[in-house]
């Protein structure tokens, strides 16, 4: 297959009961000029275009979070009995609302993963992206930290919801690998990177057998009002639960 010049390898791959395709090709930074939206946009700019919610005053370090926790861009999958379990669950829409625009006006409403900023004249919105650390041995998923993410990003951060709702593998990887070569350090190959998309459905899936207990404390340290036992939430495994992020 040739695509803008660049020759792929198309291969099929089956992973956590997805189906898809993946591509390895000679990667440029033409990937950069590729358009943001495919016209399914609509759950990231609804929430954006309610109205101009004012922001809610976040500090540039909330307590309890970590803003290095996890590292750049990465595949980042929660396991099916936690799917939905997060700051949306225990706030109201206008709340998280409010503190999502909070979260990305601290760092100027820019992607912190690839620095693109949000373009609402074009319609490009970013989202808040909740990162969080997993202890297999006690069973706790910690919410970390927040980052802003631009659409792309977020498409790779959540693959496999991507491609559940029809993101393109080579165009999701291609961005991801462009990203990650703003790095002058990293050597990611695009072989690389479907390595690790794999690996991370082979990790979500071990997790998947554990009981896990959500921890969102550091919402407390927002100033955002929250019940203190919204904060801990048990997730207990559903026989046959199935999810996709």
């Amino acid at each position: 297959m040739n695509q803008g010049g660049a020759k792929y390898f198309m291969a099929s791959f089956r992973v956590d009961g997805i189906t898809g395709h993946m591509a390895s090709p000679n990667i440029s930074k033409e990937y950069a000029c590729l358009p943001v939206c495919r016209g399914d946009c609509t759950r990231f700019t609804k929430e954006a275009n309610m109205s101009p919610v004012k922001p809610w005053p976040v500090p540039d370090r909330v307590p309890g979070e970590d803003r290095l926790y996890g590292g750049g861009l990465y595949v980042d999958l929660v396991p099916a009995a936690t799917f939905g379990i997060n700051c949306r669950k225990v706030l109201t829409k206008y709340q998280w609302s409010r503190l999502s625009r909070g979260l990305k006006a601290r760092v100027d409403f820019t992607c912190e993963f690839c620095g693109m900023p949000e373009v609402p004249d074009r319609n490009i919105y970013h989202v808040t992206h909740e990162r969080f650390s997993y202890d297999e041995k006690t069973g706790i998923q910690r919410l970390a930290r927040f980052i802003c993410s631009c659409r792309r990003c977020d498409e790779f951060t959540h693959f496999g919801h991507a491609l559940v709702f029809g993101g393109v593998p080579e165009l999701i990887l291609g961005h991801a690998l462009v990203v990650r070569m703003l790095n002058p350090d990293d050597t990611t190959t695009m072989e690389g990177l479907e390595a690790e998309a794999v690996a991370a459905f082979e990790v979500r899936k071990r997790r998947q057998s554990i009981n896990w207990t959500v921890d969102l404390s550091i919402l407390a340290g927002t100033g955002v009002p929250v019940r203190a036992e919204d904060l801990i939430l048990a997730a207990p495994i559903e026989s046959g639960s199935v999810a996709t992020q």
